[in-house]
């Protein structure tokens, strides 16, 4: 399915920002790391030679709290996984969300030039 959309959209990197239902369910470090590696790496055999760099948020903030494990796991990827590059705006993960839009809006305005250039 992502490959669809890639081809329709001329998409150059995917954001992810997901974390906060993780953080109400007690998902762990390796459980969550593991998860979305695997979203990852299927991704990618899906695309073929060409990957999209995956921009993680280090997100978790929900009912006033974060999860030292879900910013664990989200840097592991960060760190381990190629292709895989930080947020920029990592204090957007512990602040209250300023609607649907707000950090895409943040992201695009400040990181979008960069991802253009970007490849795995």
């Amino acid at each position: 399915m992502l490959l669809h959309y890639v081809r329709r959209t001329g998409a150059r990197a995917v954001l992810w920002h997901q974390g906060e239902s993780d953080q109400l369910n007690g998902t762990g470090t390796q459980a969550y790391f593991n998860n979305i590696r695997y979203v990852i790496e299927k991704s990618r055999q899906q695309l073929g030679p060409a990957p999209l760099p995956w921009v993680v948020a280090r997100a978790s903030y929900i009912n006033g709290q974060t999860s030292a494990s879900i910013i664990a796991a989200q840097n592991r990827l960060i760190g381990e996984v190629p292709g895989v590059l930080p947020d920029p705006l990592p204090t957007a993960s512990s602040a209250p969300r300023t609607g649907p839009t707000g950090f895409i809006s943040r992201m695009l305005v400040s990181f979008g030039s960069p991802i253009a250039g970007t490849r795995a």
